[in-house]
């Protein structure tokens, strides 16, 4: 064979094919680059009380056991010397897509935002970002950032109820509770349990006679696992009550995967066993099934929360047994925005197929109240 003939066709194949090509391949990683080297976010910028405006980065902060007493290294960029100003010196500082102001005093970070803060703190990488800068209290910025983190119990409490006048006074009162456990760190493979019960209570007075027309109680047990790619394992158990539906217990247990497909939207799909008891003479019935939940904040701002789910469970044995719940509320701040108790206007459907004859398969509620969240 001639080797030097198949080494010149190699040479000729690499000039005429593969350097183009391997240039082509650098072009298009450099085109890639151009967002991030013409958008990316310039350094920090610490602003002290005296004028003095200094560009650079800032470094891991001197945490003190007496709150206030924190220190924020600056390392300001051009080979001049670290600053380590007062807290008392400085008027704000820009990191990021974050203003730490010194003038705000209400303003806590919240647990992802902190992450990110951390994360500065190690890093002169700034993500590029178009949105408009998130202004956090300086003070309670270095606090949380000072503090070692810590798992966190959140939730809300409600009561609500309802009354109309007509040919008869319908009454109707109720409570629900949320409850969340939120992990020191939350990562892959970090477990969150959440419990959610709510109930209520209706009766309607026609004369001298008041009758019982419905009665509802509903709890949910959720215990979500972590995983990649903003994906959860979902391990529940559910519970349903309903008089005027003519269920005694209903009750479903599965496992399955919640996806947050961006921003507050969560959609969750569930191989699940449904038992439902009911009032007689309907017999009970169970069978293997899917189950979706689906999960939105419509608005959320300072004042104003408008949020809405929804879970449908199709039992594979019968048609017959479909079953479905949703809710719709509105939530406005009492007073300030950071203080705790909110008004609410809420809409429930209940729908039931498998009602028992002489009671209603659908079940539908408005209902004002108070919410205290913590």
């Amino acid at each position: 064979m001639n080797h030097q003939h198949d080494v010149a066709a190699v040479k000729r194949w690499f000039t005429i094919a593969a350097r183009p090509r391997l240039f082509l391949l650098i072009g298009i990683y450099a085109l890639g680059q151009f967002p991030n080297i013409m958008f990316a976010q310039p350094p920090d910028t610490l602003k002290l009380n005296n004028g003095n405006t200094l560009s650079g980065y800032i470094a891991p902060v001197a945490c003190a056991a007496k709150p206030g007493d924190q220190q924020l290294s600056f390392q300001p960029v051009g080979g001049l010397p670290a600053q380590t100003p007062a807290l008392n010196d400085i008027l704000s500082i820009r990191v990021g897509n974050f203003v730490l102001d010194a003038s705000d005093a209400t303003t806590r970070p919240a647990p992802d935002e902190i992450v990110v803060l951390r994360g500065y703190l190690h890093t002169k990488s700034r993500a590029a970002s178009t949105a408009a800068a998130k202004t956090l209290s300086i003070s309670l910025a270095l606090k949380e950032l000072c503090d070692p983190p810590k798992p966190k119990f959140t939730g809300n409490a409600s009561i609500n109820g309802t009354a109309s006048f007509a040919a008869q006074v319908q009454r109707l009162i109720g409570g629900t509770f949320y409850g969340e456990f939120d992990p020191a760190v939350a990562g892959t493979g970090s477990v969150v349990p959440i419990i959610q019960l709510s109930t209520s209570y209706g009766d309607a007075i026609k004369g001298s006679v008041t009758t019982k027309t419905s009665q509802i109680f509903a709890g949910n047990i959720d215990l979500q696992v972590q995983l990649p790619a903003r994906m959860r394992l979902n391990l529940e158990g559910d519970e349903y009550h309903s008089f005027s539906q003519g269920v005694h217990l209903e009750q479903g247990y599965g496992a399955g995967i919640s996806q947050n497909l961006g921003g507050s939207l969560i959609v969750e799909g569930d191989l699940w066993y449904v038992r439902e008891d009911f009032y007689k003479p309907a017999t009970p019935f169970s069978s293997p099934g899917f189950r979706f939940y689906e999960t939105n904040t419509w608005f959320y701002g300072k004042r104003f929360v408008l949020f809405e789910d929804f879970a449908g469970v199709a039992p594979f044995d019968s048609a017959r047994a479909l079953f479905f719940r949703g809710e719709g509320k509105l939530a406005i701040k009492l007073g300030s925005a950071t203080q705790p108790f909110s008004f609410n206007v809420t809409y429930d459907e209940n729908y039931f197929r498998d009602s028992p004859k002489g009671y209603k398969q659908n079940y539908s509620k408005v209902t004002v109240g108070v919410t205290y969240n913590w």
